[in-house]
């Protein structure tokens, strides 16, 4: 599983530390697995009471077993951390689903958290896709020495051909694998620009009027905000996000109406492009492989598409005294 995604040396699986790491990998990776048989609500108890604090604890074992690497090899830092990655990218899969399956319960209740929720997300999604790409850009790398260990640079003017008379430095074909998890990465992608969308849609709205913040006498928008991720607090990567963290991030006070809606129309478009685009790669995976199905891709392209014309809908409304009821509706995907 880990060399699909990164090249892994031999001589750091043989370690002796490595083999006790990987023993250890095998129990949480089954209840990760195990984990998807379960309903929403007993997978986000379990995440939180049980594979948080066994990822957490892996974590650590994980940076002790590549630092120990990179000294008996006498590598700097610069080395790939190859534990530290895929450890991270697990926890950052089970932070997503844990986030993800709040919102399809219903646990974020009104614009302000559902604000948080998608905001939230998008970072998580962003430091999965950020670690996947980190892995696949040092495998490709490897994979480039291998193939031409001693190759001298071309005098300037000439170019290496084959026995044909062609060109020799053509790109190998992608494996099935590789293609597979090119379409995960652009599904991770195709989530964060809805999520960015969707924060700044509800920004646009507040800033009309359309929204009103809500007001507790027990609790306050800052306390439900660090209970919600409360959760989150431990794990050391990716790290956790505070309240004011969030404040300044969905801040839009400095930003004019009509630049807000654009940018925000973009997303939205750019998400309709990466759907039709995710849809079109569907056709050359087998059905079996495929990280996601085309009945939910599609369920994506169209709250890409609605949004976008509900955005255009608001726009007309803004500036005006008419009233505009507002409500949010999960029906076509209880993601987003």
């Amino acid at each position: 599983h880990m060399r699909q995604w990164q090249h892994m040396p031999e001589e750091l699986i043989s370690n002796e530390h490595a083999v006790l790491l990987l023993n250890r990998l095998a129990k949480p990776i089954y209840d990760t697995l195990k984990l998807r048989a379960s309903n929403l609500n007993r997978q986000r108890v379990y995440i939180e009471a049980v594979l948080f604090q066994d990822w957490i604890s892996l974590q650590n074992e994980a940076n002790l077993v590549d630092t120990h690497y990179r000294r008996e090899h006498g590598l700097d830092n610069s080395t790939p951390p190859f534990f530290g990655y895929y450890v991270v990218v697990c926890l950052s899969r089970l932070m997503d689903l844990h986030l993800q399956s709040g919102v399809e319960m219903g646990l974020f209740c009104g614009h302000e958290q559902l604000c948080s929720a998608f905001w939230y997300r998008d970072f998580l999604l962003a430091s999965l896709e950020q670690n996947l790409t980190n892995m696949k850009l040092c495998k490709e790398m490897y994979s480039k020495q291998i193939a031409s260990p001693s190759t001298k640079p071309e005098p300037k003017g000439k170019k290496k051909k084959s026995a044909k008379g062609k060109q020799t430095n053509a790109k190998p074909k992608k494996t099935p694998e590789e293609v597979e998890d090119d379409l995960e990465l652009k599904l991770i992608d195709l989530k964060r620009k809805l999520c960015r969308g969707l924060v700044r849609f509800i920004v646009c709205l507040r800033k009309g009027g359309f929204l009103k913040s809500p007001s507790f006498e027990f609790t306050s928008t800052r306390k439900q905000f660090e209970k919600r991720f409360e959760p989150y607090m431990s794990i050391r990567h990716p790290p956790f996000l505070s309240y004011d963290d969030y404040l300044s991030g969905a801040d839009s006070s400095g930003i004019p109406d009509a630049a807000m809606f654009q940018a925000t129309s973009e997303l939205f478009q750019a998400a309709k492009v990466a759907a039709e685009a995710i849809l079109q790669d569907l056709t050359h995976i087998d059905a079996y492989y495929r990280t996601v199905t085309e009945q939910e891709v599609r369920e994506l392209l169209r709250v890409s598409v609605g949004n976008g014309v509900y955005l255009m809908k608001l726009r007309q409304y803004y500036g005006k005294s008419e009233p505009l009821q507002v409500s949010f509706d999960f029906d076509v995907h209880n993601e987003f």
